[in-house]
C-alpha cells in the first residue's frame, strides 16, 4: 500500500496510511482467529451430532464460500474493508472445523492408538497453515491471465481466495462421496 496508496485504500475508513493502515490489515486476521476459536466450541460435538462426513462435507462447502468471495472481491482495488471483514468471519469455518476433525478421527482407532492418531491430524493440520502461509504468497505472485490489482508492483492478491476455493470443491465432494458416519452419529 505505501508503494501504491490506490490499492486497498479503503475510503469507508478514511483511507489511512502508515501505521493505521496496518492496524487495519492486522485486524483482517483478527477477525479470522477469533472465528475460528469461536466455532471450535459447536464443531467439537457436531460429529457426535450430525456424523463425521456431514460435517467434513459441509464446512468445507461453508469455507469455499468465503474464499470464492475474496477471488472475486480481491481484483477491485476499492473493496470495501466491511466486505473483506465479512469474508474473514466466514473463513474462520476451517479453524473451527479443526475440533470437529480432533472429535472425528478418535473414533476410527482403538484406545491404544488414538493418541498417535489424534497427535498426526493435529500435527498435519498444523502444518497445513504453515504451508498455506508459503504457498499462498507464491500465486499472489504469478499471475494467471488476469490484469494485476496494482500498476506499481505484480500482485494479484486475490490469486490466494482462487487457490483454495479450487481446493475446496473437489475435498468436499471426496468428503461427500468416500468419507463415512459412524453408526452411532446422527
Amino acid at each position: 500500500h505505501d508503494k501504491d496508496p490506490d490499492v486497498y485504500h479503503f475510503p469507508d475508513w478514511g483511507s489511512p496510511s502508515g501505521n493505521d493502515y496496518r492496524s487495519i490489515l492486522y485486524l483482517i486476521p483478527a477477525v479470522a482467529g477469533i472465528s475460528g476459536g469461536t466455532l471450535r466450541i459447536p464443531n467439537s460435538f457436531m460429529t457426535q451430532c450430525s456424523g463425521g462426513r456431514n460435517v467434513v462435507y459441509s464446512t468445507t462447502l461453508l469455507l469455499a464460500l468465503p474464499m470464492l468471495l475474496a477471488g472475486i472481491a480481491l481484483r477491485d482495488p476499492d473493496v470495501d474493508l466491511n466486505f473483506l471483514l465479512a469474508c474473514s468471519l466466514l473463513s474462520g469455518v476451517g479453524g473451527g472445523a479443526f475440533a470437529s476433525s480432533m472429535s472425528n478421527i478418535s473414533f476410527f482407532y482403538p484406545k491404544r492408538l488414538q493418541g498417535y492418531a489424534l497427535g498426526m491430524n493435529g500435527g498435519l493440520g498444523n502444518l497445513g497453515v504453515s504451508v498455506s502461509q508459503l504457498v499462498a504468497p507464491i500465486f499472489m505472485g504469478a499471475g494467471f491471465g488476469a490484469a494485476s490489482v496494482s500498476k506499481v508492483t505484480n500482485t494479484w492478491t486475490y490469486n490466494a481466495g482462487w487457490l483454495w476455493f479450487c481446493l475446496c470443491i473437489p475435498s468436499a465432494v471426496a468428503a461427500f462421496f468416500w468419507m463415512n458416519n459412524q453408526p452411532s452419529h446422527g
